[in-house]
């Protein structure tokens, strides 16, 4: 649950990004300055293309990382998280599971597919890909579809008019990240009105909510910006449910189309009908 915390309240960061940004606007990009904060945060909710890579850590629990990309104009993305010491036991991953986990998302047509192949066997048929459909999913369990699709497909620019109060935002600096010279900037919002941004599942069928953790009343983001004003980076840490959160996360912004061919066939195995019984 924590990680969801993390990966939510990232989405809602980028968002109080662009809210905080002041009166400036990426509409004419060519004409900002450099390291503009509000073009890099308004290019990466818009780009066609977003790529990125996270690292979340939670002290005493494990880390995951998150490596994916979305494609705004499709409705798709790829995602692959590397459990790592969540799944198993010291270096020892969990029997069945090899800690790495591919998830492809069309969020147009509601359906979710697991890469099949660190099930190990589990199956019953010889499938690469499991599938979720969505709107039957959400029909069985009492569920909003749009709520559900939600979980799957946060869209940073949603979050944005929810945290148009953002309390502060603070140039620290110029930085070089991995040989890119960058400014850093620290936005501090409001976690609550961030949250209530984010789809979350029903609370009516038992779903856990990001809300009921034991979160702080505010958070800072640290924030990098290229001189040609694209997010490059974001991170934060914090203290949640008794445990201490850190994340970071660099972004690569493009107007490339993904590629990305969803699985169909005899390559995908539908669970629908097994979790709706």
């Amino acid at each position: 649950m924590l990680v969801v915390a993390a990966v939510a309240l990232v989405a809602v960061g980028i968002g109080a990004v662009i809210a905080a940004s002041g009166s400036e606007s990426a509409d004419n990009a060519t004409e900002l300055p450099p390291y503009s904060l509000a073009a890099a945060a308004e290019r990466a909710a818009d780009a066609a293309t977003v790529q990125f890579d996270m690292t979340v850590a939670a002290v005493g629990v494990g880390d995951v990382t998150i490596a994916g990309a979305v494609d705004n104009e499709r409705g798709v993305s790829r995602l692959t998280m590397e459990l790592g010491s969540l799944l198993g036991i010291g270096e020892q991953p969990m029997p069945g599971l090899g800690g790495a986990v591919e998830i492809l998302v069309d969020t147009d047509a509601g359906v979710v597919y697991l890469g099949a192949d660190e099930l190990g066997g589990l199956l019953p048929v010889d499938a690469s890909w499991i599938s979720l459909d969505l709107a039957e999913l959400a029909d069985a369990t009492g569920q909003s579809f749009d709520d559900l699709n939600g979980q799957f497909a946060v869209d940073p620019a949603d979050a944005a008019a929810a945290l148009l109060d953002a309390e502060s935002v603070t140039e620290i600096g110029p930085e070089t990240i991995d040989g890119d010279a960058t400014v850093h900037y620290q936005v501090t919002l409001d976690i609550a009105a961030a949250l209530a941004a984010v789809p979350q599942p029903d609370p009516s069928v038992g779903a856990p909510q990001v809300g009921d953790l034991d979160l702080p009343d505010t958070a800072v983001y640290d924030v990098w910006v290229t001189e040609d004003s694209q997010l490059r980076r974001v991170s934060f840490d914090i203290d949640a449910a008794g445990q201490s959160l850190s994340l970071v996360m660099n972004v690569f912004s493009t107007d490339e189309p993904l590629d990305l061919e969803l699985p169909s066939g005899d390559d995908v195995f539908d669970l629908t009908g097994l979790l709706t019984f």
